[in-house]
């Protein structure tokens, strides 16, 4: 291709990325290929996907609406449904039809700063499943549970004494404890990380409260059968813009490339801190697995040298909202720490210096040594997934999938996997062609993803691509 239709490529993919959601009752979606017939259940995905109201822009494609989308998939066959999450937020704004409240990206510039620092839950990240239930989450607030069947709000994440959990995105589940080990933040003069545990009868196990060096932000951690780990990176929220208005969430948030990554590990028992390390300043979206090995803690994630897609001048999440890329960003490198807790040393190694994000493991396999993990693949300096990758961390290898010219990825989901055989199952995955403004679901063999997909089901219409997602398998 020449200069200029690279450009008109990379133009229409940018604006995939903030495409409006459109809300769908049940239908049967047409397949080309094949589902295995035996693969049975639903795939659940949401992310944002309102981004403007008369004229009101959000600024930045992190920041919308969340946005779910369901694939039920039953012998062979597959409907679909969508519908936004009935937040109160989005139902009072749908009222009057404009934004009135603060979001991540956007400030009311009110001179209240508990007006500023309200910022309501948009539901519009993740899911987690969690004893029998499923719920909407976001980075702030209390994850809503959702009706499987039709997507409606019908409660919200509480314990057995029905007092409300707040709960990041990156919830974990440990499916061999059936705990569900989860966080939130607090922003003041002390700072701190909330930590609970609860298990499958929605019994609080442990609460404690973790104390912070500063205000930061994070979007993900790690569990392993006896720690629970903490990336704090070196970003500073700046309260005084934040809460007088002057500026949103996203851009009171400073990262200090001249300060080191924090990492905290906790007794998953107690909730005591057990040892902090230093490392070389790094950003991460999302961990890929953490596990012990004799005295050792064995990390690997894929991190950013630094965030400059997501904060700071022109990052490219809040030039996509006007259709323009930023300059180059730096690249998700998959990178691994090796904590020693018996010589109280850590070491971090830059393993690949492709650009990779949103990595995804067989669920059975978190907290205990894995060898494989999925992820998207983008062209250097780029936030546009285009490829799919299956890694190989023991050989540092992979094997790929690379879209049709025009075609952005959405987060890869391993669904039908069992307990003993990492690359078990499928993958599921969407994929928007911005030249035919039209999206699709993929279906892959989780073995063999260079084939390209065993199946690609039509949607009938363009959707967003979403950030995550869970599978909940029917019971034969």
């Amino acid at each position: 291709m020449n200069k200029k239709t690279i450009k008109a490529q990379t133009t229409l993919m940018i604006n995939a990325l903030k495409t409006k959601g459109f809300e769908v009752e049940k239908i049967e979606l047409k397949i080309e290929g094949e589902l295995p017939a035996h693969l049975r259940g639903t795939l659940y995905r949401n992310g944002p996907g309102l981004f403007e109201r008369n004229n009101i822009k959000n600024r930045s494609i992190l920041d919308g609406d969340g946005f779910m989308q369901s694939f039920k998939i039953d012998n062979g066959k597959i409907s679909y449904q969508a519908r936004f999450v009935a937040t109160p937020k989005y139902i009072e704004e749908s009222k009057i039809k404009q934004f009135i409240h603060p979001t991540w990206s956007k400030s009311l510039h009110s001179i209240n700063p508990i007006k500023n620092a309200a910022i309501p839950t948009q539901a519009g990240v993740s899911f987690i499943h969690f004893a029998g239930n499923l719920y909407a989450c976001d980075d702030n607030g209390v994850p809503l549970k959702i009706n499987p069947s039709d997507l409606s709000v019908c409660g919200s994440l509480v314990n057995k004494d029905g007092e409300e959990i707040e709960a990041f995105a990156h919830s974990k589940v440990d499916l061999r404890a059936n705990h569900l080990i989860t966080y939130s933040l607090s922003y003041g003069p002390n700072p701190k990380i909330n930590l609970v545990i609860m298990d499958d009868k929605h019994s609080v196990l442990l609460k404690k409260s973790v104390a912070l060096p500063n205000n930061t932000y994070f979007h993900d951690f790690f569990v392993t059968d006896n720690y629970i780990i903490f990336i704090i990176h070196p970003i500073e929220l700046k309260l005084w813009p934040f809460l007088w208005g002057k500026k949103s969430f996203i851009e009171s948030l400073v990262f200090s490339s001249s300060k080191f990554n924090l990492v905290k590990i906790i007794d998953r028992k107690n909730g005591e801190e057990v040892n902090n390390f230093d490392l070389p300043p790094s950003f991460m979206w999302h961990g890929v697995n953490a596990w012990e090995e004799n005295r050792k803690i064995i990390l690997y994630f894929l991190g950013y040298k630094e965030p400059n897609h997501f904060i700071g001048e022109n990052p490219h999440m809040r030039m996509a909202m006007d259709g323009l890329l930023g300059e180059d960003c730096h690249n998700g490198n998959l990178r691994k720490y090796t904590l020693d807790l018996a010589q109280n040393k850590a070491v971090e190694e830059i393993i690949n210096m492709e650009n990779m994000d949103f990595p995804v493991i067989n669920s059975h396999f978190l907290g205990t040594s894995n060898r494989y993990f999925y992820a998207l693949k983008a062209h250097s300096g780029s936030i546009l997934f285009y490829g799919l990758v299956k890694y190989d961390l023991q050989n540092n290898t992979y094997e790929q999938f690379l879209a049709p010219e025009g075609c952005l990825l959405g987060e890869p989901l391993l669904v039908g996997q069992d307990w003993n055989t990492e690359t078990s199952g499928y993958i599921l995955m969407l994929m928007s062609d911005a030249n035919a403004l039209q999206s699709y679901l993929l279906c892959f063999d989780a073995k063999n993803i260079k084939n390209g997909p065993l199946a690609k089901i039509h949607l009938p219409n363009m959707q967003p691509l979403g950030f995550h997602g869970v599978f909940i398998e029917e019971k034969k």
